[in-house]
C-alpha cells in the first residue's frame, strides 16, 4: 500500500513539472530549456535556446546602491545583423535581477544607458539573428565585474574588456555582398551555423560590408525531409563586395520520388 501511494505522488510530481511553461522557466530559473535538459526547463521536444522577452521594462529598476564612482558600458557588435542583450544586476542579498535589455544593431558598439558602477556585478545573456524574420539565436551568458571609467562587452564573441570599444575602421569603398538561394520552399537553410526561418523557394541574404577586393566564404546546409527521410546538402559560397552570387541547391530528387 505506502510503494502504491509513493508511485501516485511521484506520478502526480511528474504531471505537475510537465505543466510547467518552459518560456516562464527559462525566464524565472534563469536557465536554458536545453541542451542540457534541465527538467522541468525542457519541454518536448526539446527547444534548443530559449527565446528572449523582448518586452520593454516599465518602469525601469533602479540600482540597488548607487555610487559616485560610475562607469560608461559599451555593448560591441560588429558582425551580426541584430543582436539583443538582457542585463541581470546582483544586488546586496546575492541575487542576480533584471536590470536592463538593448537591442543592438549590426556594426555599432553603443553607450548604453544605466547606470552603471565600477564594482558592478553582471550577468549577461545575449542572442543574434541574420534578418528581423529569422529567430533568434543564444550567444551566450556571461558574468563580468565592472571594472574603470569604460567598460566593452561583446555581444556576439561575449568577451569583457575594460575600456572603449575596438574600433573597427571602415574600408574605403566597403560594400556588402548579396546571396541569393534557389532550393525547395520547405527545405530548412542553415547560414554559417544559424538556421534562418524563411520558407520561400528563394531566399537572399545580405552580408555586412565587406573589403572590396577580398574574398570572403560562408557556408550553407540544406535539409529536407521528405518521406521521414533527411536529405542534407552543405556548399561553401565565396563572395566580393557589390557583387551578387546565385547558389542553386539541389536535392536527389529523382531518388526521392522512385520512393
Amino acid at each position: 500500500m505506502m510503494r502504491l501511494t509513493s508511485l501516485f505522488l511521484l506520478a502526480a510530481a511528474v504531471v505537475g513539472l510537465l505543466a510547467v511553461d518552459s518560456h516562464a522557466c527559462c525566464r524565472g530559473g534563469g536557465y536554458y530549456c536545453c541542451p542540457p535538459c534541465w527538467y522541468p526547463c525542457c519541454p518536448f521536444p526539446c527547444e534548443p535556446c530559449c527565446p528572449p522577452d523582448t518586452t520593454p521594462l516599465d518602469p525601469l529598476p533602479l540600482h540597488p546602491q548607487p555610487v559616485t564612482n560610475g562607469t560608461t558600458l559599451f555593448l560591441e557588435n560588429w558582425t551580426y545583423s541584430e543582436a539583443f542583450a538582457i542585463i541581470y544586476l546582483r544586488h546586496p542579498d546575492g541575487i542576480y535581477r533584471i536590470y536592463r535589455k538593448y537591442f543592438i544593431a549590426a556594426g555599432t558598439a553603443p553607450k548604453v544607458k544605466g547606470p552603471y558602477y565600477q564594482g558592478d556585478h553582471l550577468l549577461i545573456e545575449t542572442w543574434s539573428r541574420g534578418t528581423q524574420n529569422d529567430r533568434w539565436h543564444c550567444r551566450c551568458r556571461h558574468l563580468v565585474e565592472l571594472v574603470g571609467l569604460e567598460s566593452t562587452f561583446d555581444v556576439i564573441r561575449c568577451h569583457y574588456h575594460a575600456g572603449p570599444p575596438h574600433k573597427q575602421e571602415a574600408s574605403a569603398g566597403a560594400r556588402p555582398a548579396a546571396i541569393v538561394v534557389s532550393l525547395p520552399a520547405d527545405a530548412t537553410l542553415i547560414f554559417d551555423d544559424r538556421a534562418t526561418s524563411s520558407t520561400s523557394a528563394t531566399r537572399v541574404f545580405t552580408t555586412p560590408d565587406l573589403t572590396p577586393g577580398v574574398e570572403f566564404s560562408y557556408t550553407l546546409k540544406a535539409e529536407l525531409n521528405r518521406g521521414g527521410e533527411i536529405q542534407v546538402v552543405s556548399q561553401k559560397v565565396v563572395v566580393r563586395a557589390g557583387e551578387e552570387t546565385r547558389v542553386n541547391v539541389e536535392f536527389a530528387t529523382a531518388a526521392l520520388a522512385a520512393k
